[in-house]
């Protein structure tokens, strides 16, 4: 599994080289994932963002992930 965060030493969306199969697990706007979570997830990634922004919806991201995973399978 993959857990999405905003956190410093989570790999940087673009730079994530997909498996053929992966589970995403997202937390809430305010909380992100609980650390019970995390520990069951093998990889951290998350979405590059401009300095100051500490958040997005949660629906916009989840968004954003599905479309990345979704643009590797073209390449």
């Amino acid at each position: 599994m993959t857990a999405t965060v905003l956190a410093d030493d989570a790999e940087l969306l673009c730079h994530v080289v997909w498996p053929e199969r992966v589970g995403l697990v997202l937390g809430n706007e305010f909380n992100g994932l609980a650390d019970e979570w995390l520990c069951l997830c093998d990889h951290k990634v998350t979405i590059p963002m401009a300095p100051g922004t500490d958040s997005l919806n949660l629906a916009v991201a989840a968004g954003v992930f599905i479309y990345e995973r979704m643009r590797s399978d073209l390449e």
